[in-house]
């Protein structure tokens, strides 16, 4: 395969930046649906206390709906535990900024494409193992992983 220097580095810099983007992507709707569901908790409770609080007759809303509505912040709470949304924002925001370091070393010529393809699979493969440490993932881990992790 014959490709010149530079169309290795391009090529380089382009999977940093779809890395950078996806980081950006998954990261805001981490970021986003962490406040969604600490909102719809909140509202919901609040709902419920007022509804069962001013008496409202069983005509206007069935006890069903209001039972409905005060089990809403607990199943919240078990999908916020269950998905770590907030942990995985974060995750994601650590891991953009250590994708764009390598990319501003690659821009500055800091290090050479080689040096930088090999920090690029190091930053992938350390965020990857970081990721299955978020929400329930963190449970789920193959032995070789838990393994480590004591030795550590």
């Amino acid at each position: 395969m014959n490709r010149s220097p530079l169309s290795i580095e391009e090529a380089l810099f382009n999977e940093i930046n779809n890395e950078i983007e996806k980081r950006q992507y998954y990261g805001s709707w981490n970021f986003r649906l962490v406040h969604i569901l600490l909102w719809v908790s909140i509202l919901t409770s609040f709902a419920s206390a007022i509804i069962v609080a001013a008496g409202i007759k069983e005509d206007v809303i069935p006890s069903l709906w209001v039972a409905i509505i005060a089990g809403i912040p607990g199943l919240v709470i078990s999908i916020e535990k269950t998905f770590d949304f907030g942990r995985r924002s974060s995750w994601d925001i650590m891991y953009e900024i250590e994708l764009k370091e390598l990319r501003d070393d690659l821009i500055f010529k800091k290090t050479e494409p080689y040096e930088a393809a090999k920090k690029l699979r190091e930053i992938i493969r350390r965020n990857e193992t970081a990721f299955s440490k978020i929400g329930f993932l963190a449970s789920n881990q193959p032995e070789h992983v838990k393994d480590k992790e004591k030795k550590k």
